[in-house]
């Protein structure tokens, strides 16, 4: 089934995305600085409950970021 990022936060230089989450199944956070080139940000983020929750630190810049189930 699809899963769904439930909220997105800023404070500071700090960002957390929270989404729903099946347990013991992996996800990677990606980022880009325009949409168009993908660097992984996090990968073998696996899940213990029913919601993830990731925080990252950023350097100022605009940055994208996309959640990704792995198969």
């Amino acid at each position: 089934p699809p899963f769904r990022i439930t909220s997105i936060g800023a404070t500071n230089q700090t960002v957390t995305l929270k989404w729903e989450s099946a347990s013991d199944r992996q996800y990677r956070v990606d980022s880009s600085p325009d949409l168009a080139s993908w660097s992984a940000l996090a990968t073998n983020l696996t899940a213990a409950g029913t919601n993830f929750t990731f925080t990252t630190n950023v350097n100022g810049d605009i940055e994208f970021f996309r959640v990704y189930r792995v198969p």
